[in-house]
């Protein structure tokens, strides 16, 4: 299938408060004599309540990280797979499918390729061809159907469905193969639509929890497939916007109105028509944050926290419709934060493909989105955990949009004035929220920097910053180095403002004193430093240049680098990062070329 840039979704089924636990390993050996091995156990009943009931504890316990990974330590996938699965039970089944779709949201990668290669697929169209037939008699005659067998129903097409979308997101071959296996899981999902989106009535004959799996499916499918998005249309006939108008009037949660904002934006964003597409995207961002700006993030959170109490033997509870509701919230503004991301990439890949982009002419309806309702909104989820990474995310990329395109600066430096001290107040400690937070940070000073007051020692706690995450050994290699690179951008960035030779001189000191630890340095960031020097040192007519870069005799010192810089760029593999590997030897080259500059500039 044509493929779409591929975004990482998954964080949003993630929602639940506890995700964040301390992961404290005392208490294991206690854990797993009073809650693991009992409830493996029961799980291995041949007595149907015995085991019904481990299915439930376990789906809550399995929220809980600690307790999660010590279940699956105990072989909890290979015993669900070979005793639940083929159950003629048919509520261990659905319970089953719905645990193992958890398992997957939560754990990624490695869960979903240990399903895969035992053959889920298999399980999963052997299943649904079971569902079909279901389902078909209840179309047929839905009175023949108490309300508890159409919710087992619903529930169990809802499981496997969702459980598709989670074995998608976990890995792009595993999304490939499915992707050429969908056409008949499409076409009946097209039969369940029809069926149970009621226009007469304004109201569902489905359960809402599949008509959001639905419609999940379908969001992640467009978000990854442009042949999925022309088969929407030609293919299937989804109509989206009956889906949207439906929705209008039908009595439901939040979560289906932003997944269909979101399936129209993946629609726009493989249309190859530019017509009225800004007026289009600030409809949909606007749509998006009306649909979540009244929810409740307390009592959405406080509703799955009290459910488990891990000071307790686990209490086994229906998901009930206030649990549901909460979490189904809770999704919709994750997946809100989501949307709002990829709209901002959406309009900086349309805005960078015109050469010509007049401020004069930019679209109103849209600045006024981007500069007034997108930024409060995002401000204001970065005081919830669960929320704060993706939504620096996006702030990073709204930032960096208005540092690229420069437009409305007036605007943007009243919002970025506001931005940088909420950022700088809260940098924390995870790296990820650091890396996107010094991107907001170096993409404001690029553009706005005469409206900030940049005290002198924030700059000198950057040095600080530097070294210490260099030396730390616990952070992820890849992580350490994109936030080194962010310092050295910031703090090159913050170099070239005229009228402070004083803080030219110190981070010019500074780049200089970390480049001289070559070897021991990445290559990524040495030459991110060196590019540095270059936008800071490119021009004579800088106050700072001759009382920093002349009398400092920086020319000598990077003569006498070349041969390291020289030996770090070649150390870069060209088949693992093609791009750091070309951007070395640009800059490599550029480094003998700006030495005969700087020598000659001044003659």
């Amino acid at each position: 299938m044509g493929k779409l840039k591929k975004r990482s979704r998954s964080s949003r089924h993630r929602v639940n408060p506890l995700s964040n636990q301390s992961k404290d390993e005392r208490l294991d050996a206690s854990l797993r004599e009073s809650k693991i091995l009992p409830i493996i156990a029961k799980l291995k009943s041949v007595v149907p309540n015995d085991k019904s009931m481990a299915l439930g504890t376990i789906s809550v316990m399995c929220e809980d990280y600690k307790l999660r990974n010590m279940l699956l330590k105990e072989k909890l996938l290979q015993l669900v797979m070979e005793q639940c699965l083929n159950d003629e039970n048919s509520e261990i089944i659905v319970e089953s499918f719905g645990l193992l779709r958890n398992l997957v949201i939560e754990e990624g990668y490695d869960v979903a390729m240990y399903l895969w290669r035992q053959n889920i697929w298999v399980t999963i169209e052997s299943n649904f061809e079971k569902a079909k037939v279901s389902f078909d008699a209840i179309q047929k005659d839905g009175q023949k159907f108490n309300k508890n067998e159409s919710r087992l129903l619903f529930d169990y097409i809802e499981n496997l469905i969702s459980l598709i979308v989670g074995l998608g997101n976990a890995s792009d071959d595993i999304f490939e193969q499915i992707s050429n296996k969908v056409d008949p899981l499409i076409n009946f999902i097209k039969e369940i639509l029809t069926f149970g989106v009621d226009l007469e009535s304004k109201s569902l004959k489905t359960s809402v929890s599949l008509f959001n799996s639905i419609l999940d499916l379908i969001y992640d499918f467009s978000s990854q497939s442009i042949d999925f998005i022309n088969g929407l249309n030609q293919t299937w006939n989804i109509d989206i916007e009956l889906l949207e108008r439906f929705l209008k009037d039908a009595n439901l949660n939040k979560l289906p109105g932003v997944y269909i904002q979101g399936i129209k934006l993946q629609i726009l964003e493989a249309s190859e028509s530019t017509t009225n597409k800004d007026d289009v995207v600030a409809e949909i961002i606007n749509k998006i944050i009306s649909e979540v700006q009244d929810i409740n993030i307390e009592n959405a959170r406080n509703t799955l926290i009290e459910k488990v109490d891990n000071t307790q033997n686990v209490v086994v509870a229906d998901d009930t419709k206030k649990r549901a509701t909460a979490k189904a919230e809770l999704q919709a503004i994750a997946l809100a934060i989501e949307l709002i991301t990829a709209a901002i990439e959406i309009i900086a890949v349309t805005k960078m493909a015109n050469d010509d982009i007049d401020p004069d002419t930019q679209n109103d309806a849209l600045l006024d989105c981007l500069l007034n309702r997108v930024p409060e909104v995002l401000i204001h989820l970065l005081k919830y955990d669960e929320f704060r990474t993706t939504s620096l995310t996006a702030l990073n990329n709204l930032s960096w949009l208005f540092a690229t395109l420069r437009v409305a600066l007036d605007d943007w430096a009243l919002v970025a004035k506001n931005l940088w001290g909420v950022v700088t107040e809260n940098l924390g400690s995870d790296i990820e929220n650091k890396i996107s937070s010094f991107g907001i940070l170096w993409a404001i000073i690029s553009v706005v920097h005469e409206q900030i007051n940049i005290d002198d020692n924030f700059a000198k706690s950057v040095f600080t910053e530097f070294q210490n995450t260099l030396k730390d050994t616990t952070i992820d290699n890849d992580l350490k180095e994109e936030y080194l690179v962010r310092l050295v951008g910031f703090l090159g960035t913050l170099a070239q403002f005229q009228g402070n030779i004083e803080r030219n001189a110190e981070i010019s000191q500074f780049l200089f004193q970390v480049l001289n630890s070559l070897p021991n340095l990445p290559s990524k960031v040495a030459i991110e430093i060196l590019d540095s020097i270059y936008e800071i040192y490119g021009d004579a007519e800088y106050d700072y240049d001759e009382p920093v870069f002349v009398q400092r005799n920086y020319l000598n010192s990077l003569q006498q680098l070349t041969p390291k810089i020289k030996h770090a760029v070649k150390l870069v593999d060209k088949n693992v990062d093609p791009e750091l590997k070309a951007k070395g030897e640009d800059v490599f080259v550029n480094l003998s070329r700006f030495i005969d500059y700087k020598k000659k500039e001044r003659s």
